[in-house]
């Protein structure tokens, strides 16, 4: 899988969230296409 973008918004109910994402160079991907997260953990400075 390659990343399309960031995600920026999400919205709608817990049980079926919607996201608006602002693609990544050239975005391929069909309105209404399932995308899957991989999750960014930042860790902190002390």
């Amino acid at each position: 899988m390659k990343p399309v973008g960031r995600i920026v918004d999400l919205f709608g109910n817990i049980a079926a969230p919607y996201a608006t994402i602002v693609c990544q160079n050239d975005c391929r991907v069909l309105e209404g296409e399932k995308l899957f997260v991989k999750e960014k953990v930042n860790k902190c400075r002390r």
